[in-house]
């Protein structure tokens, strides 16, 4: 069976340095949505949210990483970061994808804070990512640059970053999300326990945004979250996106309804975990885009919903568009994280679902 990728604008988003944004006027994404997918899904519970966290997050186990230092200059980390690989706890097809592995960006000075930089979908290097990352490290954190399920050289021989993260087999990309999630709480299990990092923040791009809302929904150690045009829901991807076009059209032939992709999506979504971080809601940054062509508008506002309403920046212009406006929101971002590693840990607090607020 031939699997249909889905395939968002990698192309444009690779012009980081662009001075233009791509804007694009159209319709509400609100309404091709209502009419496009027929009934939104209903809010999530605090009870399907945890059911759904079970299912990922990661139980400590001892593993072999291999650490490849960054060579060069002494103090130039920053620049030429380590790579930390080590076995994934899932087993996919593809024995390229079964070795997971992170860019780790060290500071000059010393620091127990660090933050996840995950990648938008198809990104091909890290020219996007490591922006990001210099900026934290300059800011006297830890970054470390995590690929998901077959991003980057997790990919097999002559398959495109990404390709085969989501496709049509939705079996298949329940199971690359779930793996992605593992994954990340890996590298940061070992990452406290052999470079003793004691507070975590997650910061991500698209498809890694909203793995960042999830990790963050699921595991309250996160102490600060920062997702750019993320989206809560995959089967609004596929069904209401025009970049999703080619596996509609493949699962209409199998006989699907808008109705049965979101049951079947609906286990994956950040949208179901997320009332898990709705306590946490100050902690959140989320960047979205007014005229985004990849993730319809009711999906991102319905994913903000559930987080509890964090701090929202509607940018001007599209999906690809948000990164050639860096320059907007970055100090925004750089402060968001130092106010909430400011804060301390979440404190526990009897009854309430994530810990408190600060």
């Amino acid at each position: 069976m031939t699997r249909r990728a889905f395939q968002p604008p990698r192309a444009v988003f690779a012009l980081a340095g662009a001075v233009v944004a791509l804007v694009a006027p159209g319709r509400a994404w609100g309404e091709e949505s209502a009419a496009g997918g027929g009934v939104p899904p209903a809010p999530p519970t605090v009870a399907e949210a945890r059911s759904a966290a079970e299912e990922v997050r990661y139980v400590p186990a001892e593993f072999a990483a291999k650490v490849e230092p960054p060579g060069g200059e002494s103090g130039k980390a920053a620049a030429r970061p380590e790579r930390v690989s080590f076995p994934s706890p899932v087993t996919s097809p593809h024995e390229s994808n079964n070795r997971a592995y992170f860019l780790h960006y060290a500071p000059e000075k010393e620091s127990k804070t660090l933050i996840f930089v995950l990648p938008f979908h198809g990104s091909q290097n890290t020219l996007v990512e490591g922006l990001f990352a210099r900026r934290f490290v300059r800011a006297g954190w830890h970054a470390a640059i995590m690929p998901l399920a077959y991003q980057y050289d997790r990919a097999p021989a002559e398959t495109a970053s990404g390709a085969l993260f989501l496709t049509d087999d939705l079996a298949q990309t329940r199971a690359n999300w779930r793996q992605s999630l593992l994954d990340v709480q890996r590298a940061k299990w070992w990452l406290a326990k052999e470079r003793g990092i004691e507070h975590f923040g997650v910061f991500g791009i698209s498809l890694g945004a909203s793995a960042g809302a999830a990790l963050f929904a699921i595991d309250p150690a996160f102490e600060a979250g920062a997702f750019l045009v993320p989206a809560g829901e995959v089967e609004e991807l596929i069904w209401n996106s025009p970049y999703g076009k080619k596996i509609k059209a493949t699962l209409l032939q199998r006989e699907y309804t808008w109705e049965r992709l979101q049951r079947e999506c609906r286990p994956l979504n950040p949208s179901t975990v997320a009332p898990l971080a709705r306590a946490r809601a100050a902690r959140m940054f989320m960047i979205a885009a007014k005229d985004d062509e990849v993730v319809p508008r009711a999906t991102s506002e319905r994913l903000h919903a559930a987080l509890g309403a964090p701090r929202l920046l509607w940018l001007p212009g599209t999906h690809a568009g948000s990164l050639a406006l860096v320059g907007r929101y970055l100090p925004a971002l750089v402060d968001h994280f130092e106010k909430a590693f400011a804060a301390g840990p979440p404190k526990a607090a009897p009854g309430v679902e994530g810990g408190e607020e600060f």
